[in-house]
């Protein structure tokens, strides 16, 4: 048997081996999330190297992707297996082309890159530097449940609601409600609840975390409430993204050009409002909206949350 043909057989058997793994190990993974707590620590250890440690957060939604991802690799499988001649053959070239002096450097570069790159991919890897990536999620066919009475201990007046926070409503997406009822728009963390924006002119505009340019933002700001440095820190991202979006841009292209922030949130056009640097406070309000039979909404309570001023004068 020539060099050629051992080590295309090798290659071969490592491709199966690790088309064998990326099929086992999903398969695994959800056994494990499903059977929590009685897997040995050391293989606990194992699936976290290789990004595949299930999580408090686990669903349905991250068992099909595993699914997805052990059929995926079932298929490179019975693909090696029924091609195993054209296989055999091809990857003989390729020893070929390894052992080939012209450019010696570059050529195992690549050989050697691509394998690795194909073998993280199977067995989704981290590394360290990079990852394989997280699942999706469209939440297709979720619906927002409202409340067919008022939240406890919610005393119901418009006396007390800011005209201003009216803005924040979008009224003609009430239509797509399943029904009628109360919805409260509150989260424990402040930088994902209702913002606005106060200007030194007076004028008080909504804005959202499309601003901050960044996904899980509220991982970063824990103790926005109460940190001085958070304050300051945020309200800098802000003016300094206001002032791309004043403009009509997203960073350095037009928005109709620019490729969207990874995090979707409703859309705003900031162009009418007035210089970043006027900007003087922002704050965070928790909302109580009634929408009746007709799909009319109203603002039935609101609570500011808190509210922080430009770093100038903190």
């Amino acid at each position: 048997m020539t060099r050629r043909l051992v080590t295309a057989k090798r290659l071969y058997v490592l491709l199966l081996a690790t088309s064998a793994l990326g099929v086992l190990i999903p398969l695994w993974e959800v056994l494990t999330h499903r059977a929590r707590g009685s897997v040995n620590k050391l293989v606990w250890l194992f699936f976290q190297f290789l990004q595949t440690l299930p999580t408090q957060h686990y669903t349905l939604k991250f068992e099909w992707y595993s699914y997805r991802y052990a059929v995926f690799n079932a298929c490179v499988f019975a693909v090696l297996l029924v091609g195993y001649r054209p296989i055999i053959r091809h990857l003989a070239k390729a020893e070929t082309w390894w052992h080939d002096d012209t450019h010696r450097f570059p050529r195992r570069t690549i050989f050697l890159t691509s394998l690795a790159l194909l073998v993280s991919f199977q067995l989704r890897i981290h590394w360290g530097f990079w990852m394989s990536g997280i699942c999706g999620w469209t939440e297709a066919g979720t619906l927002t449940e409202l409340s067919a009475t008022p939240p406890p201990a919610l005393t119901l007046t418009n006396s007390t609601v800011p005209a201003f926070l009216k803005q924040a409503i979008v009224e003609e997406n009430a239509v797509y409600l399943p029904q009628a009822g109360y919805l409260t728009a509150r989260d424990e963390s402040l930088s994902r609840n209702t913002m606005f924006l106060h200007y030194r002119s007076g004028e008080i505009l909504p804005a959202n975390a499309d601003l901050f340019d960044m996904v899980f933002h509220w991982f970063i700001f824990r103790k926005l409430e109460t940190n001085h440095t958070q304050q300051r820190i945020l309200f800098d991202m802000i003016r300094s993204a206001l002032g791309y979006r004043v403009r009509g841009r997203l960073f350095l292209l037009p928005t109709c050009l620019a490729y969207p922030n990874h995090a979707t949130y409703m859309p705003i056009s900031y162009e009418s409002y007035p210089p970043p640097d006027q900007l003087k406070h922002i704050s965070f309000w928790a909302i109580t909206i009634h929408v009746n039979s007709r799909r009319e909404v109203e603002i039935v309570h609101a609570e500011r949350l808190g509210i922080f001023d430009a770093p100038e004068a903190l």
